[in-house]
């Protein structure tokens, strides 16, 4: 999209869908913060018209000891992961009204058995903040800039942030040479930091000095509540996404092409295009051996100028509470046509007691498990030869691997991103 306006609008259309749902499951005003995702549909027809078709908002992870070997929680409650979790019933509902023969985004090839995405219809996804993990790491204001409130909001440019790499590296840098800021020393530039810690295997972070303190280009793990977790940073999902596509192995088997997003937004905040594009689109370039239709897919990226008003930024700058701001513990999960506004806590549905949770009222709508019901309730309505083999799959894992090209696929990815956190085998057998 080469329209300057398209970023705000499609942040425009997820904040406003996200302030329409009332304030169950959001942030307590003025104490606490969340982020916000969303996933939009454009249509070429209409493409001043965006329809958010899932929503997600949220900041927390479970530990590894508070997993689930039934796939009835949610392990990762990120914004990101819960509005693509949310698109995935989404894309189920979608597929069940074109075998139903009602309007739909796909259509049915009668003899391959798979769904074509219309060729109209393209996909854009939206984050409140730069995702967590590498794309969160980036050069702030000099510190000698002076107001402190600036330095949060400003972002500086990718020669800027190459500027200081020089210095960190001890490089000199003629001081003729034109640039907004004046890096003197380490000591004189810092960087916007994540959370997510560097997976075994990779290169560790410094915790140095200013620019020191991270390395860039590293596979990240979420930090849990006090645990290591086994969920991926949000940067590295992404960047996986841009290989594997959006929809998984399971919907991999109906969809004749993955699906992938055609843009990604950011909310109005400090932001680097550049950080993001080495995040997502660049450590995943050298994957090879790639089979049709699956490629390195290069979004395109935006930085909105609409701000989340319920994001970390926005409550910091405007709450006059003396109290410390602390993010939400509630994610809030909607999808359009599959009829989902769930509000999730710890990885279930809010309000879920320790003896309710051995109830199947107790799990969201997007769980591994209910996902996989959603596989199982398309592949029985689907009557096609092609579906013969998964059918004769007992579990999530054994219908997940019945995926060949999907799975062929990942095995290249991860010639790339060796260190992935893979989940053990008997999470995924049920």
């Amino acid at each position: 999209r080469e329209d300057p306006k398209f970023a705000d609008r499609v942040a425009s259309a997820c904040i406003q869908k996200y302030v329409s749902l009332g304030r169950r499951g959001k942030p307590r005003r003025g104490h606490e913060w969340t982020s916000l995702a969303g996933i939009v549909q454009v249509a070429d027809a209409e493409a001043s018209s965006c329809y958010v078709v899932s929503l997600g908002t949220g900041t927390k992870c479970l530990g590894a000891s508070q997993m689930s070997k039934a796939g009835d929680v949610l392990n990762d409650s990120h914004a990101e992961v819960i509005a693509r979790r949310a698109f995935l019933r989404y894309l189920y509902c979608q597929a069940e009204r074109c075998l139903a023969g009602v309007e739909s985004v796909f259509s049915l090839d009668v003899h391959s058995g798979k769904f074509n995405l219309q060729s109209c219809i393209s996909f854009h996804f939206f984050t409140s903040q730069p995702p967590c993990g590498d794309a969160a790491i980036f050069c702030k204001a000099s510190k000698s800039d002076g107001d402190s409130k600036h330095q949060q909001s400003h972002c500086v440019s990718h020669c800027d942030y190459e500027m200081a790499l020089s210095v960190s590296q001890h490089k000199v840098i003629d001081a003729t040479v034109s640039s907004p800021k004046r890096f003197k020393s380490v000591d004189d530039i810092d960087i916007y930091r994540t959370g997510a810690k560097c997976a075994s295997g990779e290169k560790s972070d410094p915790h140095g000095v200013g620019m020191n303190w991270h390395v860039t280009g590293s596979l990240r793990r979420k930090p849990g509540r006090g645990e290591p977790t086994h969920s991926m940073s949000c940067s590295d999902k992404l960047a996986r996404w841009n290989v594997l596509g959006v929809q998984g192995a399971l919907l991999s088997h109906f969809l004749s092409h993955p699906v992938y997003f055609q843009s990604v937004t950011v909310g109005a905040g400090p932001c680097d295009l550049a950080a993001l594009e080495r995040a997502i689109v660049k450590r995943v370039s050298a994957v090879a051996n790639l089979i049709e239709p699956f490629v390195c897919h290069q979004p395109v990226l935006f930085h909105s100028t609409m701000a989340f008003g319920d994001g970390r930024n926005s409550v910091l700058s405007n709450s006059l509470s003396t109290e410390k701001i602390v993010p939400s513990n509630t994610a809030i999960i909607w999808s359009s046509l599959a009829d989902i506004h769930e509000v999730s806590v710890n990885g279930r549905k809010q309000g879920t007691t320790v003896k309710g949770k051995a109830s199947v009222k107790s799990r969201c709508s997007i769980c591994k498990a209910a996902l996989y019901d959603k596989f199982k309730e398309l592949l029985a309505t689907h009557k096609h030869p092609m579906t013969q083999v998964v059918k004769e799959a007992s579990t999530y894992r054994e219908s997940k691997e019945c995926s060949s090209t999907y799975r062929r696929i990942r095995q290249q990815l991860l010639t790339v991103f060796q260190s992935w956190i893979t989940n053990p085998t008997d999470y995924e057998t049920f």
